[in-house]
């Protein structure tokens, strides 16, 4: 298993908080497509800065502003660190940025059961199982997937 990055990982998953917190859960059963999640996304992060001027900018060129902004305050480093870390995040170029997207799927998957288990309907999520699962890459929490899936299954 590949070692992650706890500090990373923290780090990381700050972006996916202040964009959650903003636009809330948007999963596969909301019938919207890949490009409209992430520009919701992206005016949520805007409006967690209390920025408009990132609603008009892509996610890219969003970190690039802020990367500006640090540089003309002399924090050059900081700024490259907050692009590189974007970038990362948003490839799942390296385990950390894997492990996030995958333990965020899997979150997704944990809350799907818990609403059919209070609605007393089983399965009736599948869909969320459908789409999800397949993407899960990291291996924890892929084996932790399938543990999910198996307990699902008899019930």
């Amino acid at each position: 298993c590949v070692p992650i990055s706890l500090s990373l990982s923290r780090s990381l998953s700050l972006f996916f908080a202040m964009t959650f917190h903003t636009v809330g859960d948007i999963t596969p059963s909301c019938g919207i497509s890949k490009e409209e999640k992430r520009r919701r996304e992206h005016v949520g992060f805007a409006h967690s800065f209390n920025n408009t001027i990132f609603s008009t900018l892509s996610w890219y060129e969003t970190m690039e502003y802020l990367k500006s902004l640090l540089t003309q305050a002399n924090h050059v480093k900081a700024g490259e660190d907050l692009l590189a870390l974007w970038l990362e995040y948003d490839n799942g170029a390296t385990p950390s940025a894997k492990f996030l997207k995958s333990l965020d799927r899997f979150e997704m998957l944990l809350q799907a059961y818990e609403y059919e288990q209070e609605e007393g309907n089983p399965h009736f999520l599948q869909e969320f199982f459908d789409t999800a699962a397949p993407k899960i890459d990291h291996e924890s929490v892929a084996a932790w997937t399938r543990q999910l899936q198996a307990f699902r299954k008899h019930e």
